[in-house]
């Protein structure tokens, strides 16, 4: 059996289901590609999520830096009255936490990300430093003493 052998309307059957066989063929491929591309897409969303929630997380840890290394300063302007000292006292204390926390919950974001995070260990250990030898030296103050803070800031 010969296609030359055959009417017109059996081949021009057997064409439309050719070109439908290809439709289907092509369609398919179309969609499977449709839904891996939505799926990296999908991925690379939530990655952007996380990474921006990495990077407002670093910066919430600089600003508990800051906000702590200012109570310091204020303990060394405004120590000289024992309730200031005690409120600036406390909140060095309370920005320290912060920090801590803060880097803590950046260094889980990123591994969750699984990017290396040997900066903000090392940032976490040197904030953790800071505070041991801060607190060992506030425990030398002398709110009494004007010249005492010279003294203190030098520990």
């Amino acid at each position: 059996m010969k296609l030359a052998n055959l009417k017109i309307g059996v081949r021009l059957g057997l064409l439309g289901a050719f070109f439908f066989v290809a439709l289907a063929i092509v369609a398919t491929s179309g969609w499977r590609a449709l839904e891996h591309s939505n799926l990296r897409s999908a991925e690379a969303m939530a990655r952007s999520v996380a990474m921006s929630q990495a990077i407002d997380t670093a910066r919430s840890a600089q600003v508990a830096f800051k906000i702590q290394v200012q109570e310091w300063k204020n303990i060394l302007i405004r120590g000289n009255d024992p309730a200031l000292l005690d409120k600036h006292r406390s909140a060095f204390v309370k920005g320290g936490e912060t920090t801590a926390a803060a880097l803590k919950s950046l260094d889980a974001l990123l591994d969750q990300l699984k990017l290396s995070t040997p900066l903000v260990d090392d940032a976490s250990k040197t904030q953790n430093e800071l505070v041991a030898r801060y607190m060992e030296a506030l425990k030398k103050y002398d709110s009494a003493n004007p010249e005492s803070a010279h003294v203190f800031d030098g520990l």
